[in-house]
C-alpha cells in the first residue's frame, strides 16, 4: 500500500515535467521564428518530435515553419512522415499550402473540394480551406468555397466579411459592396472597417457610388446613410453628402464637420457647421459648434467673420447661467480666440491680456488659469515687457510643487527670458527643458533656438529673436524683412528659406515662391526648396492640418530637418 501511495504521488510530478518540457521548447522555438531563427527553431521542433513522437500540434508546427522557408519538398516529406498521427483537416492545411507554394493551383483546387465534398458537415472545414487559398491569392477559389458553404448551411450571412474581401480582392466590387452592407447590417460595430473598405473602391473607380447609394437605400442599420454620405464626401461630392447628413441626426452633421476641418476641407466644414446651427437647441453644443467654426474661419483668414461667430458665444447669457456654465468650455474658448484674433488684426497688447484675464473667469480648476496665465506671460515676453513677465512667471511658480506639470513648463519661459535678455542661465535651463518637456512642441521650438543661435553671426542674433518674437505674435511681414536683411548681412540661407516657408503659411504664395527659386548653393536646402515648389499650389491641406496640430509652432517639420542635417 506504501508503494502504490509513492507511485501516485511521484507519477503525476513526472508527467507535468515533460509536459513542462516540452511547452518550454515550443516557446523556445516560436521565440527564434519571431527573430526570424527558423533552422534553430526546427532543430527544436525535431527535438520535440523525438521526444514525443506523437504530438500532431508540434509536427504541425514544424512542417509550417518549413513552409515558411519554402523549403516545400522537405515539408511534403515530413507530412508523408507525421501523416498517421494528424487529423485529417490539419493534413489539409498543410497538404494545401504545399501545392499552392508550388504553383499548383489547379490540383490544390481538385484537392480542396475533394476534401470537402467527403466533409460535407463540417461548416468549419470550408472557412479553414478558404482562408488557405486566400492567403495565397486564390480569390476565385476562396469565393468559390465561401458561396459553396453557404449553399450547404441555407444561410446567405454565413463568413460575410471574409467573402466580402475576397470579393474585393478578385475585384467583384459591386458584389463586395452587398457583402460590405450586409456585415453592416449584422455587426453595426464594423462601420469604420466598411467604410475605409468602401472608400478604397472608390479610389479604384468612382462608378460604384451608385452601387453604394442603392445599398444604402432603405437599409436596416441606421449608420448605412452616413457610409454612403461619407463616400460622397471621399469623391469630392460634399454637397450632395451634406443632403444626406439633412437626414440624419443633427450630432452626426457635427462629426463630419469636424471631420472635414481636421482634414482641411475647412469650405465643406463652414457649410457643415451652419447646417448643423440651425438643427441644434441646445445653448452649450451651439456655442462649441460656433467655436469650432470660427477656428475654421480663422484658418481662412477671414477674421471679420470670425470675430462675429466669437461674439455670438461671447455675448450669450444663457452659456454663463450657473445650469451651462460647467457643461461648456466655449465661455473660455471664445475669449482665448478672439486675443488671439485681435493679436493677428495688430490690435493693442492690453486687449488681448484682457481677454485672456476675462477667460481665467470660466475656467474650471487652478491648472486651466495656470495654462492661460503662461500664454499672458508669452505675450509679455514676446511685446519685450521682460520684468512684467518675470513678474508673473514668478507668482504662478511660487505655490508649485517643483514636480507639478505647471513647474515644469515654467522651465520654457524662463529659458526664453534668459535667450532674449543673454541671460547665462539659459544654458543650464536648457537641460530642464531636455529632461522635463520632451514632448512639449514649443519646446522642441526653443530647442531649435538653442542650435541655430551658436551658428550665427554675432550680429544677426539679435534680429534673428527679434524675427522669432514677431512671428509669434503674427507681424509676419517685419519677421520675413529681419530674415531677409539676416540673408543680405551674412549670406546665411536657412533665413532665406525659412522666409519662405513664413510667407507661405501666411498665405503669401507669390513672396514664398521668389524666396524659394532662389539658387541655393546648399544642395540640401535647394532640394527642400524645390520641393516647396511643387507642393505650393496643391499644399493647402497639408498646411492646415500641421496648423492645426501645432498652432503655436514656428519652426516645421522641413526647417526642423534642415537644421538637423
Amino acid at each position: 500500500m506504501k508503494k502504490l501511495l509513492i507511485i501516485l504521488i511521484v507519477l503525476p510530478g513526472v508527467i507535468f515535467g515533460q509536459l513542462n518540457e516540452k511547452e518550454i521548447l515550443k516557446k523556445q522555438a516560436s521565440s527564434m521564428i519571431s527573430r526570424r531563427q527558423y533552422e534553430q527553431a526546427n532543430r527544436i521542433y525535431e527535438k520535440i518530435m523525438e521526444d514525443y513522437p506523437v504530438d500532431a500540434s508540434t509536427a504541425e508546427l514544424f512542417i509550417t515553419n518549413l513552409m515558411r522557408m519554402s523549403k516545400f519538398d522537405q515539408a511534403e516529406e515530413k507530412l508523408i512522415q507525421y501523416n498517421s498521427i494528424l487529423p485529417d483537416l490539419a493534413i489539409m492545411r498543410l497538404k494545401l499550402p504545399i501545392l499552392l507554394g508550388r504553383g499548383n493551383f489547379k490540383e490544390a483546387r481538385k484537392t480542396a473540394l475533394s476534401f470537402l465534398n467527403n466533409n460535407k458537415g463540417n461548416i468549419i472545414f470550408y472557412h479553414n480551406i478558404a482562408q488557405i487559398f486566400s492567403q495565397y491569392r486564390q480569390n476565385e477559389t476562396a469565393i468559390e468555397i465561401y458561396e459553396m458553404v453557404r449553399n450547404i448551411a441555407k444561410d446567405d450571412y454565413l463568413y460575410i466579411r471574409e467573402l466580402a474581401q475576397s470579393y474585393n480582392n478578385a475585384g467583384s466590387y459591386e458584389k463586395a459592396i452587398v457583402e460590405y452592407f450586409k456585415l453592416l447590417e449584422k455587426q453595426s460595430g464594423y462601420s469604420n472597417y466598411i467604410l475605409n473598405r468602401l472608400q478604397t473602391i472608390l479610389q479604384e473607380d468612382e462608378k460604384y457610388i451608385k452601387t453604394i447609394k442603392l445599398e444604402s437605400k432603405d437599409h436596416p442599420e441606421p449608420n448605412a446613410r452616413e457610409l454612403y454620405a461619407l463616400c460622397l464626401a471621399a469623391i469630392g461630392e460634399f454637397e450632395q453628402a451634406l443632403l444626406q447628413y439633412d437626414e440624419l441626426d443633427a450630432e452626426k452633421l457635427s462629426t463630419f464637420a469636424r471631420k472635414m476641418k481636421i482634414a482641411g476641407n475647412l469650405d465643406v466644414a463652414e457649410l457643415a457647421y451652419k447646417r448643423y446651427l440651425k438643427k441644434v437647441k441646445s445653448p452649450p453644443k451651439s456655442a462649441n459648434a460656433r467655436i469650432e467654426l470660427a477656428e475654421a474661419l480663422i484658418m481662412l483668414n477671414r477674421f471679420s467673420d470670425a470675430k462675429e461667430m466669437l461674439l455670438l458665444v461671447y455675448n450669450d447669457k444663457e452659456i454663463k447661467k450657473s445650469n451651462y456654465k460647467y457643461r461648456t468650455k466655449a465661455n473660455r474658448q471664445c475669449r482665448e480666440l478672439l486675443a488671439d484674433l485681435v493679436l493677428r488684426e495688430k490690435g493693442n497688447e492690453e486687449e488681448v491680456i484682457s481677454y485672456l484675464e476675462e477667460a481665467k473667469h470660466y475656467t474650471f480648476n487652478q491648472v486651466e488659469r495656470n495654462e492661460i496665465e503662461f500664454k499672458i506671460i508669452n505675450l509679455l515676453m514676446l511685446i519685450e515687457n521682460y520684468e512684467e513677465s518675470k513678474l508673473r512667471l514668478a507668482n504662478i511658480l511660487k505655490t508649485e510643487d517643483p514636480g507639478s506639470d505647471t513647474f515644469k513648463k515654467g522651465f520654457l519661459y524662463s529659458y526664453l527670458l534668459a535667450v532674449f535678455q543673454k541671460d547665462a542661465a539659459a544654458d543650464s535651463l536648457l537641460g530642464e527643458i531636455i529632461i522635463n518637456l520632451p514632448e512639449d512642441e514649443a519646446a522642441n521650438d526653443a530647442l531649435l533656438l538653442a542650435n541655430i543661435i551658436p551658428e550665427m553671426n554675432p550680429d544677426d542674433v539679435d534680429k534673428f529673436l527679434a524675427a522669432y518674437r514677431q512671428k509669434l505674435i503674427y507681424r509676419v511681414d517685419e519677421a520675413i524683412t529681419l530674415l531677409q536683411e539676416m540673408y543680405d548681412n551674412s549670406n546665411n540661407e536657412e533665413m532665406l528659406f525659412l522666409a519662405g516657408e513664413w510667407a507661405r503659411e501666411a498665405d503669401k504664395d507669390d513672396l514664398a515662391i521668389t524666396f524659394f527659386s532662389h539658387q541655393y548653393k546648399d544642395e540640401i536646402i535647394g532640394e527642400y526648396a524645390q520641393l516647396q515648389l511643387t507642393e505650393i499650389t496643391a499644399d493647402s491641406k497639408m498646411k492646415n492640418e500641421f496648423l492645426l496640430s501645432n498652432p503655436q509652432s514656428v519652426f516645421s517639420p522641413k526647417f526642423r530637418m534642415i537644421i538637423g542635417h
